[in-house]
């Protein structure tokens, strides 16, 4: 398990959220191997028991940090006060949920926005095509629309 604390500037103001995952090999996975998955496209995922975030180990590090943010705020509801301080309407709940959380990154992203939307899209497009995660398809589709929008 990795912890460390981000730094971020957004307004004038620092916040240095901390953040905590842990790396694992997801094109060993068993799961991946089953989906026929041979690119899981750095995938990330929410441990609710450990509160920490599961990346792929080949990702990059300013991937995983971003990422990592994501999941801690969209799913753990960690740091949302940040968020509504950064965003004019803050957080929206249910479908625009996951939306506003990524809205936040990209404006933290610096020069790896590009990056990470083009690799966040990938993601989604991946986990809403293999059902990955059925609860939460609505908003990964409406996620997913605005990263596209973004490019």
């Amino acid at each position: 398990m990795v912890e460390k604390r981000m730094h971020i500037v957004f307004n004038g103001i620092t916040y240095e959220p901390k953040i905590r995952f842990r790396v694992k090999d997801w094109k060993s996975s068993l799961v991946m191997e089953q989906l026929q998955i041979k690119d899981p496209t750095w995938l990330v995922q929410y441990d609710r028991h450990r509160n920490c975030a599961t990346v792929d180990k080949d990702a990059p590090t300013w991937y995983i940090e971003l990422a990592t943010l994501h999941e801690m705020i969209c799913v753990g509801g960690l740091y949302e006060d940040i968020v509504n301080k950064a965003l004019r309407n803050g957080i929206e709940e249910g479908i625009h949920r996951c939306e506003s959380v990524e809205r936040f990154i990209l404006k933290i992203a610096g020069i790896h926005r590009q990056d990470y939307v083009e690799a966040r899209i990938k993601m989604f497009e991946l986990i809403l095509e293999k059902h990955l995660n059925p609860t939460m398809e609505a908003e990964m589709r409406n996620t997913l629309d605005m990263l596209k929008s973004e490019r």
